[in-house]
């Protein structure tokens, strides 16, 4: 693993509290710094990272960001939902906590 992705695996994906939005219908091209770069246009951006399939690395064309105030993230869905992240129209909405 490269340094980066390590210590954020050993830090863990936050806990969903309303901070974190997901962001949807990525280009294959987008990483997590552009996600992160993208989504700092609202605010400060605690945690960011795009998805990918564990056994081929590659993206899934989604991830998701979190911000360090559930305003912040709603402020991220107006501002960001169907704006332009490297040439796709992205998808961003609150991301609600999975069901037990």
């Amino acid at each position: 693993r490269p340094p980066a992705r390590a210590a954020a695996a050993a830090r863990g994906p936050p806990e969903v509290d309303g901070r974190q939005v997901f962001v949807g219908a990525l280009s294959p091209e987008t990483d997590t710094e552009s996600l992160r770069n993208f989504c700092s246009s609202v605010g400060t951006v605690t945690y960011a990272a795009v998805f990918t399939d564990r056994e081929t690395g590659r993206p899934k064309g989604a991830g998701k960001a979190e911000f360090e105030t559930a305003e912040l993230a709603q402020q991220a869905v107006r501002e960001l939902d169907g704006k332009t992240l490297d040439g796709r129209a992205v998808v961003v909405k609150v991301m609600e906590p999975r069901p037990p």
